[in-house]
């Protein structure tokens, strides 16, 4: 758990959390949709790319810091498998008894206590999307993975209506996922496009 793109110093801060379990199928999609955005795009100095794992209260302080918070993660909103959503921060906080997200008590948690440190983010976007399993497994079930660019695209409407400057790596290949894992935990630093070679 931690950055995948590193959060800079600067006003009008962005963060963007994915949450999930990655052993449990379709709970990491969150996850998974970060590695994603972070091995297309490069992070502009003012943007956060987070690997939340499966606790949004451990990330209060990197939220606290942020004007635009986006939080990804599988919901369960009885609509057909990929169905994707947007949940606004007044259903998370109304006291609905309904739980949407896999991990809603811990985002609803985060959201709270942010409102009391009187650190809540200006705009909060939550982007759920219906899991079809969460059996134990590493991979996506096919129907999700099929679904990650539309929720990738979600994610970047978001960030393109706050004309966020992500910039894609190119026509290159996405960086895999080891080196997007070894950068979350800090060992090497994300290149630009220009340093990662070989076209799709």
């Amino acid at each position: 758990m931690g950055p995948v793109c590193e959060l800079n110093s600067g006003q009008d801060r962005i963060v963007v959390v994915g949450l999930g379990n990655l052993l449990l199928r379709d709970d990491g999609v969150g996850i998974h949709c970060i590695r994603d955005l972070a091995s297309r795009y490069l992070c502009p100095p003012n943007l956060s790319l987070i690997d939340g794992g499966t606790s949004a209260m451990a990330l209060l302080d990197v939220m606290g810091e942020a004007q635009l918070l986006i939080v990804v993660d599988a919901v369960n909103i009885d609509e057909p498998a990929g169905t994707i959503v947007q949940i606004s921060r007044e259903q998370v906080l109304g006291g609905l008894r309904r739980q949407f997200f896999a991990h809603h008590n811990g985002v609803s948690d985060a959201l709270c206590a942010l409102e009391l440190l009187g650190r809540s983010p200006r705009q909060v976007s939550l982007i759920g999307i219906q899991a079809e399993s969460l059996a134990v497994g590493m991979d996506l079930t096919p129907t999700l993975r099929a679904r990650l660019p539309a929720l990738r695209e979600m994610v970047l409407a978001q960030l393109r209506a706050h004309e966020v400057p992500l910039k894609a790596r190119g026509d290159l290949e996405p960086l895999p996922h080891s080196v997007v894992d070894a950068e979350l935990r800090g060992e090497v630093t994300l290149q630009p496009a220009t340093d990662h070679k070989g076209h799709q």
